[in-house]
């Protein structure tokens, strides 16, 4: 089994790129929904990091309101 060391302090900018991206155009596919879904994911747990950050949470809404 091979362990990742994630460095935070590399993937967090991409990650908060991403999830701004689509604050301004939404995901508009199924593919769309589950990559912003997954960059959340990895923002959350792996980084350890968004849990008061509005940019996360309105992203987490807009995710669910399609639902």
């Amino acid at each position: 089994m091979t362990v990742l060391d994630l460095d935070a302090r590399r993937v967090e900018p991409y990650l908060i790129s991403t999830i701004d991206g689509f604050l301004g155009d939404p995901p508009d596919s199924d593919f769309q929904r589950g990559y912003l879904s997954a960059m959340l994911a990895v923002y959350r747990e792996a980084v350890g990091r968004g849990q008061s950050d509005a940019r996360v949470i309105a992203a987490e809404r807009m995710l669910t309101a399609n639902q």
